[in-house]
């Protein structure tokens, strides 16, 4: 029982995937800490490579899970699809803590 997504959905998420690959790239190959957030600053300056390696590859593979999502509907129904997503989130929520209390400066006003 899959659904049939109409094309406006399916060229959003490829463009979505596509946006979040390329920024990925920027972040990794660039070291652009900007892109992650304004106002972001490290613990320890020495650990820049780390952090871009680690989000942009994290990036990248977002950007293909999001850009897999109509193809996944070939072979999962909807319901298989959403836990995949929801499984998604709980993992980026979990990555981006995990990340904040390692690497970056609390925020203080």
């Amino acid at each position: 029982m899959d659904i049939e997504f109409p094309a406006w959905f399916i060229l959003s998420t490829y463009l979505m995937g596509l946006t979040f690959i390329y920024l990925g790239y920027r972040i990794c190959a660039k070291q652009k800490l900007s892109l992650i957030g304004n106002g972001v600053k490290l613990k320890k300056a020495e650990k820049l490579n780390t952090v871009c390696k680690l989000t942009g590859i994290y990036s990248v593979v977002l950007g293909v899970l999001v850009m897999a999502i109509p193809m996944l509907n070939l072979f999962f129904n909807l319901f298989i699809i959403m836990c995949i997503v929801g499984i998604t989130i709980i993992a980026s929520a979990i990555f981006w803590l995990t990340l904040q209390k390692i690497y970056f400066v609390p925020f203080t006003k």
